[in-house]
């Protein structure tokens, strides 16, 4: 964690007694918004005018969503001088209005999902990140795949395995190595701080414990890696343990959209 020093909550005071929202302060002193919103409530350090951040800019909200309907964000926050994190601000405000609904700009699609699609999901969730799923099914952003993960109730983070460091823990053996680095999972602000696991898949985890003698694994554990396993093969259309692998694989070779 890293410490405030006494010109950063100086900074922190100044901005935010002039009425700087948490996120704009944020963006001045290179801290999560979290972080900032915990020392302003710690130093006392409220908004002058006491409103809520969202609501700076809504005389804005029509002519601006009007205007990003034909331009970027990047040439919209210019165009009313906003900063990143003030036009951010405004659009999640103006996505919350009624009024303003048919100005916004979703290019998601509206249709059904396919059973191929729901698959394609399963295949890649918790392998490559949602955005990149979205973009290979056309669903517009993450956030249309977010919501057909929660719609179905799917356990999209650990549906093709586990993390290595459990995996260890369960089997009992702390120099194992074996896995995929996924690409998907957090990497920290700006990328700099990479979580994404290294993942063991099910059918890899049940072939460790049904091939070596000395494991001690509980009756009912056993029974759920093997449900996993072969719900894992199910997805994704395979018959064992290599072309399982093969097809992670593949998914994790593919580029970037």
């Amino acid at each position: 964690m890293k410490l405030w020093t006494r010109d950063e909550e100086q900074i922190l005071l100044r901005l935010r007694r002039r009425g700087d929202s948490v996120s704009q302060v944020a963006e001045v002193l290179s801290r999560s918004r979290a972080a900032i919103a915990v020392r302003s409530q710690r130093l006392g350090a409220t908004r002058a005018d006491g409103r809520h951040h969202s609501s700076k800019h809504s005389h804005l909200r029509k002519a601006a969503m009007t205007y990003y309907l034909t331009h970027s964000f990047e040439e919209t926050a210019k165009r009313f001088e906003l900063s990143h994190s003030e036009f951010k601000s405004l659009l999640t405000g103006s996505y919350r209005d009624p009024a303003l609904r048919h100005l916004r700009k979703d290019g998601r699609r509206r249709d059904a999902w396919s059973v191929d699609e729901i698959l394609f999901l399963l295949r890649a969730s918790g392998i490559q990140p949602r955005a990149w799923i979205a973009k290979k099914l056309g669903r517009g952003t993450l956030q249309s795949v977010k919501e057909q993960t929660e719609r179905q109730r799917l356990p999209t983070r650990y549906v093709n395995g586990i993390p290595l460091r459990w995996t260890r823990e369960l089997l009992g053996i702390e120099d194992l190595e074996v896995g995929f680095k996924v690409k998907a999972g957090p990497t920290g602000r700006h990328h700099l701080i990479d979580c994404r696991p290294i993942l063991v898949p099910w059918i890899v985890l049940d072939w460790l414990i049904k091939r070596l003698p000395f494991l001690d694994v509980p009756d009912h554990i056993v029974a759920i890696v093997d449900a996993m396993k072969r719900f894992q093969l199910f997805i994704h259309g395979t018959r064992g343990v290599e072309d399982t692998v093969h097809a992670i694989q593949a998914i994790l070779s593919e580029r970037d959209t």
